[in-house]
């Protein structure tokens, strides 16, 4: 990766309300919010005849709203900071409720996606915001195990289509055969690549124990890619024979651009591994 392309990746990285507020003023729109109202509630979904509408992500423009999460921790939300569907305070383990009246921009999966294709690399910082969202519970990132169990199974893989896609986009230069029992990354080593699973089923090990198993659909390696540390949090070997898609860090934001329904899926994937973490302390 050339040094320009570097910068552009790790400057998104730190969250900014103004790059924030450029990203949802593409394709967003504008809502006013009354005082009382909840725009999503905690394990609730949007239906036909609900109020809600939990498959919008939101920027507070103005006012002030209060996210109570699953875990009981309230988080009073300033101007300028992103909640929603795509983001820490997803729909499914929160509620949002406006404290004032407010005004936010409104951004649903589709005009999210479009926005994407303008500013990749905006996922980024997404992904950095949920990351740092542990230590406002009292985690620290260094020593928890950012990995899934069976109990805590994404229920938004990459389906048969994606991964053709995935194929297609990357090439045989991406492809990976890895035997069985072969070690992929080691806990502790620096992140260089993550992986989407064609085929195959890996283990998860923190310790030298088995904490989890991943397979086809699954990708592995993004916390440690695209967080700040690049130390890898667990390790990974092949359980049976695997192939894999190798995905770089100069490589991701061209990904996005091009297939922004892969990066909601990554947003989904690295928001279900953190809300596992969350609900086994």
């Amino acid at each position: 990766m050339n040094s320009s392309n570097q910068d552009k990746v790790e400057c998104h990285m730190t969250y900014n309300p103004n790059a924030a507020l450029e990203f949802f003023k593409l394709f967003g729109t504008v809502e006013a919010v009354k005082a009382g109202k909840s725009l999503f509630v905690l394990e609730q979904k949007a239906g036909i005849f609900s109020f809600l509408q939990t498959d919008k992500t939101y920027l507070l423009l103005d006012g002030s709203i209060t996210i109570q999460t699953a875990c009981g921790h309230s988080i009073n939300l300033e101007s300028g900071q992103v909640f929603g569907e795509f983001t820490p305070y997803s729909a499914s383990n929160a509620t949002a409720t406006a404290n004032t009246a407010c005004k936010v921009v409104a951004l649903n999966e589709k005009q999210f996606a479009a926005s994407l294709k303008k500013q990749p690399t905006f996922l980024f910082m997404l992904m950095d915001v949920l990351i740092r969202t542990l230590p406002k519970t009292g985690i620290e990132p260094k020593d928890t195990p950012l990995i899934e169990t069976k109990a805590s199974k994404p229920s938004s893989v990459l389906t048969a289509e994606m991964l053709n896609t995935l194929k297609q986009k990357l090439g045989e230069n991406a492809l990976m055969n890895v035997p069985e029992k072969r070690v992929v990354f080691h806990e502790g080593a620096a992140a260089l690549l993550m992986y989407v699973i064609l085929e195959g089923q890996m283990t998860i090990m923190i310790d030298n124990k088995v904490v989890g198993r991943s397979g086809v659909g699954d990708i592995v390696g993004e916390i440690a890619l695209v967080a700040r540390r690049h130390a890898r949090t667990a390790s990974v070997i092949a359980e049976t024979r695997c192939v894999l898609l190798a995905i770089d860090r100069q490589t991701l934001p061209e990904l996005i651009q091009s297939l922004p329904a892969f990066g909601i899926s990554l947003l989904r994937v690295l928001d279900a591994h953190l809300n596992a973490v969350k609900r086994n302390l």
